[in-house]
């Protein structure tokens, strides 16, 4: 009969070893090496991450009954032979071989003493900041509070269950955001946050490109649409998020786009709200639309239709103008001039502007009008203004594709509905007003959702400014009815700082975001900050979000940067370099069971839920299905 190791109770019985030496590492923190016995069960159950105890030094002093324990974490795991570093040395490679080839045969053995004497698995691992408690009754309690291990101790893995206890500890209702990371089911344990700490003192997300960074961040979304007086606001520069929680929109939210990146079908339908019309608007957006992984194929492109069809029926989609409002104040060309000045921030808009202005006596000569003083001039006054500024406009050589161009045509287009009999602007068209009314000021618990998508850098910039600074000033003055959330998707486009040199707009919207990580605390507004270019960003801003989870982060300075912002030793954030798509480590000061302790996690996969959802709707064909099953995105049916 095998004798109890440690308390079996609390740690695996089967996995042993001891407390070898402890030293300080170049950073400054703690580092403790252990060492276990080797057996193959062993070198398959003990990974990367698993929590350990070892008896503390507080036990030696006067204390209640039961034991203490120091909590480290695995950082590494290396399984070695005696004889490897004896030969580290030795210099001839022909012997040096032939030494190992009968050496390691011994990792093959099933002679435990040979093993023990011989082979053995090295682990290092770094202090918690916690101590474990177990009385005479095996109760288990958990304290932040730093102690120390005592050399030579034996070491025990925590069982499921006190990982359990730890991990989620004081959280009653919490949002699963993943599973613990572990081989066996029993220590895959949901990993809860508290949404509400999560949200109101900011999370950052950090991951190299393909790591699967907007997937969990969906995810994440997801989870906390469900909390009550919760409203949530997604800035979506790359058209992310509209195909990854298009169920959530059709149930509860909207998806707002920049008036040039919208087909002209689309555009087309909404005028006309012709049926007609509605099947090829539908098959556009489905089409274009950045569809995620698997579902990113011709196949899938019915199934989105399907979804669009209906965003668009049930008036889900918007086009974004922020020139909304904008004519009131245009009677004369000066006026026109200074709306352009406005909204010209980058050095090319301010060229084009100034080449225009200087082009105006010529082109007002060519079309037979006065050039006494332009700013005199009443647009009413000018026969078919319209093509005077597009004159304008060509000659000044304004490229097509630059945002400029369109922010000439926006202008226009206000105008011109301004000129029209209605002059009220259609339903489908908003602006920054209404995003504010319907998710900060409106005490309605729908909709919930609101993803703005453009992909001009500069329209964005004006969306995230006008609306973290209004709904900073407008809480101000408001009793707080719910809680709203901003995620800032490639926020190194936004919220720069770090080795980057912002422009005049991005240190704008840096400013305003690193605001809204200071004071939006305060008045119920949150921030999530995802990006892969961690060096590039606002120290102080991404310093302020008190929960992070960390990806694949391949390059060094970007490691380094979320060593200055979080204070996460080198050795842990060096393990994130293997790290597949879906695994994180998450680390939080409030909003985790467990404070300040990196635990890594697998993320579930959006891709699969969304799968779930287009099954339940009836919405995929056979090819669909099959395809499905079997990258196990759905249970087999077995050809049913």
């Amino acid at each position: 009969m095998m004798s109890e190791y440690m308390n079996k109770e609390v740690v695996e019985q089967d996995i042993k070893g001891f407390l070898f030496y402890n030293e300080m590492a170049l950073d400054g923190t703690e580092r403790s090496k252990m060492i276990f016995d080797f057996t193959k069960e062993t070198l398959y159950k003990l990974r990367e991450g698993d929590l350990v105890a070892v008896e503390s030094f507080t036990n030696l002093a006067p204390h209640e009954g039961g034991k203490c324990y120091t909590l480290l974490e695995i950082l590494r795991l290396s399984p070695t032979h005696i004889t490897i570093d004896r030969l580290k040395k030795y210099k001839f490679m022909g012997a040096v071989r032939e030494f190992l080839k009968e050496s390691t045969k011994d990792f093959e053995e099933d002679d435990t003493r040979l093993i023990r004497d011989h082979v053995y698995i090295e682990a290092s691992a770094a202090p918690t900041g916690y101590m474990m408690k177990v009385s005479d009754e095996n109760d288990v309690e958990f304290v932040q509070e730093p102690s120390k291990p005592i050399l030579g101790r034996d070491v025990g893995v925590l069982k499921a269950k006190v990982l359990k206890q730890l991990i989620n500890k004081g959280i009653v209702e919490g949002a699963a955001i993943g599973k613990l990371f572990s081989n066996f089911e029993e220590k895959r344990i949901p990993v809860l946050i508290r949404p509400r700490r999560m949200i109101t003192h900011h999370y950052s997300i950090f991951g190299f490109t393909g790591s699967g960074k907007s997937n969990f961040n969906s995810i994440i979304i997801s989870r906390l649409l469900e909390r009550p007086k919760l409203k949530i606001i997604v800035f979506d520069l790359l058209d992310e998020y509209t195909d990854l929680l298009i169920d959530k929109i059709i149930s509860n939210g909207f998806v707002v786009i920049d008036e040039r990146d919208v087909p002209e079908s689309v555009i087309n339908y909404l005028k006309t709200k012709d049926d007609a019309r509605l099947d090829q608007a539908a098959e556009d957006l489905a089409r274009t639309s950045k569809k995620p992984g698997i579902f990113d194929s011709k196949s899938f492109v019915p199934v989105y239709k399907v979804l669009f069809k209906e965003i668009l029926e049930n008036e889900r989609l918007k086009i974004y103008n922020p020139m909304i409002g904008v004519s009131e104040g245009i009677k004369t060309v000066q006026d026109f001039i200074e709306h352009l000045e406005r909204r010209a921030t980058s050095d090319s808009e301010k060229k084009y502007l100034q080449s225009m202005i200087e082009l105006i006596p010529k082109i007002a000569e060519e079309k037979n009008l006065t050039v006494e003083d332009f700013s005199e001039w009443k647009i009413s006054d000018i026969e078919n203004f319209e093509d005077f500024v597009l004159a304008l406009r060509d000659s000044a050589k304004v490229w097509s594709a630059s945002g400029f161009y369109g922010t000439i045509d926006a202008i226009l287009s206000r105008i011109r509905y301004a000129a029209a009999e209605e002059t009220e602007m259609p339903r489908y068209y908003v602006d920054i007003d209404w995003v504010l009314e319907k998710f900060v000021v409106s005490a309605e618990a729908q909709p919930k959702l609101c993803i703005l998508v453009s992909s001009d850098k500069e329209i964005m910039i004006s969306m995230i400014v006008g609306l973290v600074e209004e709904s900073l000033e407008r809480r101000r003055r408001t009793t707080r009815i719910h809680d709203v959330l901003f995620a800032i998707d490639e926020a190194h486009e936004f919220v720069l700082g770090g080795s980057a040199r912002p422009s005049k707009s991005e240190q704008t919207s840096s400013l305003a975001i690193e605001r809204l990580t200071r004071m939006g605390r305060k008045y119920g507004l949150g921030a999530c900050i995802a990006s892969q270019r961690v060096a590039y960003l606002n120290t102080t801003a991404i310093s302020n979000c008190h929960t992070t989870f960390i990806g694949s982060l391949p390059r060094r300075y970007d490691r380094d940067a979320i060593h200055t912002a979080y204070a996460i030793s080198q050795d842990v954030l060096n393990q994130v370099v293997t790290f597949p798509p879906g695994n994180w480590y998450a680390v939080s000061m409030n909003a985790m069971g467990i404070t300040n302790v990196p635990v890594r996690i697998i993320a579930p996969n959006r891709e699969v839920e969304l799968a779930e959802f287009f099954r339940d709707k009836k919405y995929l064909n056979n090819g669909n299905v099959e395809l499905l099953e079997r990258i196990d995105y759905l249970p087999s049916t077995g050809g049913k």
